[in-house]
Protein backbone atom coordinates (compact mmCIF):
# COMPACT_ATOMS: atom_id res chain seq x y z
CA UNK A 1 0.00 0.00 0.00
CA UNK A 2 0.88 3.46 -0.84
CA UNK A 3 1.43 4.21 2.92
CA UNK A 4 3.93 1.34 3.67
CA UNK A 5 5.80 2.47 0.70
CA UNK A 6 6.41 5.49 2.21
CA UNK A 7 6.99 4.15 6.10
CA UNK A 8 9.78 2.15 4.16
CA UNK A 9 11.98 5.12 3.02
CA UNK A 10 14.92 6.05 5.48
CA UNK A 11 14.61 9.66 5.93
CA UNK A 12 10.87 9.30 7.41
CA UNK A 13 11.14 8.75 11.11
CA UNK A 14 6.97 8.42 11.26
CA UNK A 15 4.23 8.80 9.42
CA UNK A 16 0.25 9.22 10.93
CA UNK A 17 -2.28 9.03 8.26
CA UNK A 18 -4.88 11.84 9.04
CA UNK A 19 -8.07 10.93 9.56
CA UNK A 20 -11.14 13.27 8.52
CA UNK A 21 -12.98 12.15 11.72
CA UNK A 22 -16.12 14.21 13.42
CA UNK A 23 -13.57 16.33 15.45
CA UNK A 24 -12.19 17.72 11.86
CA UNK A 25 -15.21 18.46 10.11
CA UNK A 26 -16.25 20.23 13.77
CA UNK A 27 -13.11 22.38 13.71
CA UNK A 28 -13.40 22.90 9.81
CA UNK A 29 -17.02 23.72 10.13
CA UNK A 30 -16.66 26.12 12.81
CA UNK A 31 -13.70 28.21 10.51
CA UNK A 32 -14.74 27.60 7.56
CA UNK A 33 -18.85 27.04 7.19
CA UNK A 34 -20.66 25.03 4.84
CA UNK A 35 -18.44 25.30 1.87
CA UNK A 36 -15.49 24.47 3.55
CA UNK A 37 -17.01 21.50 4.64
CA UNK A 38 -17.88 20.59 1.29
CA UNK A 39 -14.25 21.30 0.03
CA UNK A 40 -13.03 19.26 3.01
CA UNK A 41 -15.20 15.93 2.36
CA UNK A 42 -14.26 15.91 -1.40
CA UNK A 43 -10.50 15.98 -0.15
CA UNK A 44 -10.96 13.36 2.04
CA UNK A 45 -12.95 11.27 -0.43
CA UNK A 46 -10.07 11.12 -3.40
CA UNK A 47 -6.64 11.65 -1.58
CA UNK A 48 -4.74 9.90 1.26
CA UNK A 49 -3.36 12.52 3.59
CA UNK A 50 -0.49 12.10 5.73
CA UNK A 51 1.48 14.25 8.38
CA UNK A 52 5.62 12.85 8.46
CA UNK A 53 8.31 13.50 10.64
CA UNK A 54 11.32 13.06 8.18
CA UNK A 55 15.36 13.45 9.12
CA UNK A 56 16.93 16.94 7.60
CA UNK A 57 20.51 18.05 9.20
CA UNK A 58 20.53 15.30 11.52
CA UNK A 59 17.18 16.43 13.28
CA UNK A 60 13.17 16.02 12.83
CA UNK A 61 11.05 18.10 11.24
CA UNK A 62 7.43 17.95 10.87
CA UNK A 63 5.98 18.06 7.39
CA UNK A 64 2.73 16.66 5.15
CA UNK A 65 2.13 14.44 2.17
CA UNK A 66 -1.18 14.93 0.53
CA UNK A 67 -1.94 12.39 -2.87
CA UNK A 68 -4.65 11.48 -4.50
CA UNK A 69 -5.63 7.66 -4.65
CA UNK A 70 -5.75 7.32 -8.30
CA UNK A 71 -3.31 7.27 -10.27
CA UNK A 72 1.10 6.50 -10.34
CA UNK A 73 3.66 8.23 -11.56
CA UNK A 74 2.48 11.92 -9.80
CA UNK A 75 3.76 15.44 -10.92
CA UNK A 76 5.03 16.78 -7.80
CA UNK A 77 3.73 20.36 -5.82
CA UNK A 78 6.46 21.29 -2.75
CA UNK A 79 4.67 23.54 -0.93
CA UNK A 80 6.51 26.28 0.87
CA UNK A 81 4.41 27.73 4.23
CA UNK A 82 4.56 31.73 4.89
CA UNK A 83 5.04 32.97 8.01
CA UNK A 84 7.49 31.72 11.22
CA UNK A 85 6.63 29.59 14.14
CA UNK A 86 2.91 29.17 14.88
CA UNK A 87 2.39 32.51 12.89
CA UNK A 88 0.71 30.94 9.85
CA UNK A 89 1.49 27.27 10.22
CA UNK A 90 0.31 24.16 8.08
CA UNK A 91 -2.36 22.78 10.25
CA UNK A 92 -3.67 19.30 9.95
CA UNK A 93 -7.06 20.80 8.16
CA UNK A 94 -5.52 22.25 5.69
CA UNK A 95 -4.43 19.39 4.09
CA UNK A 96 -8.02 18.95 3.91
CA UNK A 97 -8.72 22.90 2.73
CA UNK A 98 -5.81 24.35 0.95
CA UNK A 99 -4.60 20.78 -1.05
CA UNK A 100 -7.56 19.62 -2.16
CA UNK A 101 -7.66 22.10 -5.40
CA UNK A 102 -4.38 20.37 -6.78
CA UNK A 103 -4.97 16.60 -5.59
CA UNK A 104 -8.43 17.22 -8.00
CA UNK A 105 -5.93 18.17 -10.69
CA UNK A 106 -3.61 15.20 -10.24
CA UNK A 107 -0.51 16.43 -7.91
CA UNK A 108 0.40 15.27 -4.88
CA UNK A 109 1.48 17.73 -2.64
CA UNK A 110 4.72 17.79 -0.29
CA UNK A 111 5.17 20.17 2.65
CA UNK A 112 7.44 20.98 5.50
CA UNK A 113 6.65 23.02 8.34
CA UNK A 114 10.73 24.00 8.66
CA UNK A 115 13.53 23.51 11.44
CA UNK A 116 12.48 25.17 14.43
CA UNK A 117 8.29 25.53 13.99
CA UNK A 118 5.63 23.55 15.02
CA UNK A 119 7.47 20.62 16.98
CA UNK A 120 9.65 20.45 14.64
CA UNK A 121 13.55 20.16 16.16
CA UNK A 122 15.97 22.45 15.05
CA UNK A 123 16.89 26.35 14.82
CA UNK A 124 14.19 28.04 12.47
CA UNK A 125 17.12 30.44 10.66
CA UNK A 126 14.30 32.48 7.77
CA UNK A 127 15.93 31.27 4.73
CA UNK A 128 19.24 29.46 6.23
CA UNK A 129 20.09 26.08 6.93
CA UNK A 130 15.77 25.79 6.94
CA UNK A 131 16.21 25.68 2.88
CA UNK A 132 18.17 22.00 3.42
CA UNK A 133 14.15 20.63 5.02
CA UNK A 134 12.69 21.86 1.71
CA UNK A 135 15.26 20.35 -0.37
CA UNK A 136 15.43 17.66 1.45
CA UNK A 137 12.27 16.46 1.01
CA UNK A 138 13.38 15.37 -2.88
CA UNK A 139 14.91 12.63 -1.16
CA UNK A 140 11.43 11.53 -0.38
CA UNK A 141 10.22 11.53 -3.51
CA UNK A 142 12.97 10.13 -5.01
CA UNK A 143 12.20 6.92 -2.83
CA UNK A 144 8.75 7.19 -3.75
CA UNK A 145 7.35 4.89 -6.69
CA UNK A 146 3.96 6.90 -7.22
CA UNK A 147 6.15 10.13 -7.60
CA UNK A 148 7.30 11.27 -10.72
CA UNK A 149 10.37 13.77 -9.78
CA UNK A 150 10.72 14.85 -13.82
CA UNK A 151 7.79 17.26 -12.78
CA UNK A 152 8.35 18.67 -9.42
CA UNK A 153 6.76 21.91 -8.97
CA UNK A 154 7.50 24.52 -6.26
CA UNK A 155 4.84 27.14 -4.64
CA UNK A 156 4.95 29.33 -1.65
CA UNK A 157 3.69 32.38 -0.12
CA UNK A 158 5.34 35.48 1.42
CA UNK A 159 8.04 33.53 3.62
CA UNK A 160 7.40 30.57 1.56
CA UNK A 161 8.28 32.69 -1.72
CA UNK A 162 11.67 33.47 -0.55
CA UNK A 163 12.25 30.00 0.78
CA UNK A 164 11.28 29.45 -3.31
CA UNK A 165 13.97 31.39 -4.11
CA UNK A 166 16.69 29.79 -2.52
CA UNK A 167 15.38 26.39 -2.95
CA UNK A 168 15.49 27.79 -7.29
CA UNK A 169 19.29 28.58 -6.98
CA UNK A 170 20.44 24.77 -5.58
CA UNK A 171 17.93 22.45 -7.13
CA UNK A 172 17.70 21.86 -10.63
CA UNK A 173 15.05 19.67 -9.77
CA UNK A 174 12.60 22.20 -9.75
CA UNK A 175 10.94 22.43 -13.09
CA UNK A 176 8.31 25.38 -12.47
CA UNK A 177 7.99 27.90 -9.13
CA UNK A 178 5.36 30.33 -7.87
CA UNK A 179 6.30 32.90 -5.82
CA UNK A 180 3.22 34.78 -4.48
CA UNK A 181 3.99 37.98 -1.79
CA UNK A 182 8.09 36.18 -2.12
CA UNK A 183 10.73 38.91 -0.22
CA UNK A 184 13.58 38.67 -1.94
CA UNK A 185 15.40 40.88 0.16
CA UNK A 186 15.00 40.71 3.86
CA UNK A 187 17.38 42.80 5.06
CA UNK A 188 15.65 45.78 3.04
CA UNK A 189 12.51 43.86 4.38
CA UNK A 190 12.95 44.60 8.20
CA UNK A 191 14.52 47.84 7.62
Amino acid sequence: TNIESLRLIPSISSLENLAYDDAMKEEIAKLHGRKGLRIAEHCAAVSYVYKLKYWSNNHRVIGYFVEPIEGNRLPIIVYNRGGTGEHFRLEDRHCFMRFGRFVDLGYAIIASQYSGNCGSEGKDEIGGSDVDDVLNLYGILQNYPRADVSKIGMVGGSRGGMMTYQCLTRAPWIKAAISLAGSSNYYRLFE
